[in-house]
């Protein structure tokens, strides 16, 4: 848990406070695609911390969403080449 608070969640308050409504900017850019892949890995790894997200964290939380909904990328998620429940635990 040290881990969560120490790095991503001080990160990801950070991301919210400097968001706009449902992107880093007001369009889509890399860091969007970065937030998306991280909470992806966190929820695939099903961090305890992120029962709470959507509350904590509404802007990251329509960033995650609104990047999740392109074609490609649901496409990729319902892939065999997605990862779905790989987790080194070691970080945790």
């Amino acid at each position: 848990m040290n881990f969560w608070n120490h790095t991503i969640k001080s990160k990801f308050l950070k991301y919210e406070n400097d968001s706009e409504y449902d992107s880093f900017l007001k369009y889509l850019t890399i860091v969007d695609f970065y937030l998306y892949e991280l909470v992806y890995y966190l929820k695939v790894c099903k961090i305890d911390a992120l029962i709470n997200f959507q509350q904590e964290f509404p802007k990251l939380q329509r960033i995650y969403k609104k990047v999740s909904e392109i074609e490609e990328i649901k496409n990729y998620e319902n892939s065999s080449k997605a990862i779905k429940n790989v987790c080194p635990a070691e970080f945790y």
